[in-house]
């Protein structure tokens, strides 16, 4: 059996019953239920959406692989009436497998742990109260650890790679940010001045292309590759298309979890 821990969210509906069902569905003699968080109150990320979410994470144990766990959560989502035709819409249930064992993996369906997991608040404030010791592979910092990096304000988010045109646009006239959050552009001859940026946003820049046709995974250029492995991340493929990631980068890690209640569900195995 290998423990994994799942996320889980959503905004329409009797949210906290569909997260208890959800759950319900999931548990069978092959997932059992080991722990499972409170229900944070969290405001919707990447969505035109007002309706904002109930997020909770769990962890499980189960003989199944990773792809055939990912399978099941689809399968409780479809139940549930979670549709995929509007990314990032409003929707009654969303499971996320966030790690799998020690499981490092990156494929067209499934990347391990979840790529966004280490700077998304409404994930690490509920994994944080059942699994704080955790420890990233890539990021190298706990779950307790990357939570608390987020609470700290203001929150440093660095623009790095790119042109210089590129910072000097994002940094005169951004796009809505989290009040907490504080732009600035990392030097790469001395980045002693940025050394608190809790998150460095990198954009590659391709020769004649523009936009970066690549897996999810981190760039391999050697610069990007400098930048200190626990803070950066490669935003070289949504920023050649807008500047909307600055939005939803900002809003999760600026937002402000609230804890609201349990999740109202009996730990068993089914």
């Amino acid at each position: 059996m290998t423990r994994a821990a799942i996320a889980l969210g959503g905004n329409t509906g009797p949210v906290a019953a569909q997260l208890a069902e959800a759950l319900q569905a999931l548990v069978t003699r092959r997932v059992a239920l080991v722990a499972r968080a409170g229900l944070y109150d969290t405001t919707p990320v990447g969505s035109s959406s007002t309706q904002r979410y109930l997020n909770s994470a769990v962890l499980v144990e189960t003989d199944l692989a990773p792809a055939e766990l990912l399978t099941e959560l689809q399968r409780v989502e479809q139940q549930l009436g979670r549709r995929r035709d509007v990314h990032w819409g409003p929707r009654p249930v969303d499971l996320d497998l966030i790690w799998f064992g020690e499981v490092v993996c990156e494929t067209p369906r499934l990347t391990l742990p979840h790529p966004a997991c280490w700077y998304r608040r409404f994930v690490l404030e509920p994994l944080a109260e059942i699994s704080p010791q955790w420890r990233h592979p890539e990021k190298g910092q706990t779950v307790e650890a990357l939570r608390d990096r987020w609470r700290q304000r203001p929150v440093g988010i660095a623009l790095a790679g790119g042109t210089t045109a590129w910072r000097t646009r994002l940094l005169q006239s951004p796009p809505p940010l989290s009040p907490a959050v504080r732009l600035t552009a990392w030097n790469d001859d001395r980045p002693a001045p940025d050394s608190q940026a809790s998150l460095i946003a990198w954009r590659g820049a391709p020769p004649g292309d523009s936009v970066v046709s690549r897996p999810r995974g981190e760039s391999a250029d050697p610069r990007f590759e400098a930048l200190p492995a626990d803070r950066r991340l490669d935003v070289s493929r949504e920023a050649a298309l807008s500047d909307d990631w600055l939005t939803w980068v900002s809003q999760s890690v600026g937002d402000e979890p609230q804890r609201v209640g349990e999740l109202d569900l009996e730990i068993g195995s089914g």
